[in-house]
C-alpha cells in the first residue's frame, strides 16, 4: 500500500519543483520548441550571410588586382617599347647627329698601342 492509499497519512506537502526541473518542463512546451528552432534557423542564416559576405568582398578585392595587374602589364610593355627604340642604333646614330656627332672619316682613324705594366713591375 502506498502513502496516498493509506487513510492515516498526514497531509501530502507538494514541494516546489527545482530550477532545473522547471527548466526542463518549460524547454518540454511547444513553444519553447518553436523559439529553439527559429533561433537556430536564424544563427544558420547569419552564418550563411556572413560567408556570402566574405566571398563578395574577397570577389571585389580579386577583380581590383586583375585590373591593376593588366594596367601594370601594358605599362611594362609600353617602357619595354620605349627602351627598345631609345637603344636601336638607328636612333643613336639620328640623336648624335643632332648633337653635332658624326662618324670619323673612313681611314682617318690612328691606332695607338698601349703598353700595360705587370704586377711585377715590368713590361709585356
Amino acid at each position: 500500500m502506498s502513502e496516498r492509499d493509506d487513510p492515516l497519512a498526514g497531509p501530502e506537502e507538494e514541494r516546489e519543483p527545482s530550477w532545473r526541473e522547471r527548466v526542463r518542463m518549460a524547454v518540454r512546451t511547444p513553444v519553447a520548441r518553436v523559439l529553439f528552432g527559429v533561433a537556430l534557423i536564424g544563427l544558420v542564416a547569419f552564418l550563411y550571410l556572413s560567408e556570402v559576405s566574405g566571398v563578395t568582398t574577397a570577389n571585389d578585392r580579386l577583380r581590383t588586382l586583375q585590373a591593376e595587374q593588366v594596367r601594370i602589364a601594358r605599362q611594362d610593355a609600353l617602357l619595354r617599347q620605349q627602351l627598345g627604340e631609345a637603344t636601336s642604333p638607328a636612333y643613336i646614330d639620328a640623336r648624335a647627329r643632332e648633337l653635332g656627332l658624326a662618324p670619323a672619316p673612313a681611314g682617318t682613324a690612328q691606332i695607338l698601342a698601349v703598353q700595360v705594366a705587370t704586377a711585377a713591375g715590368g713590361q709585356s
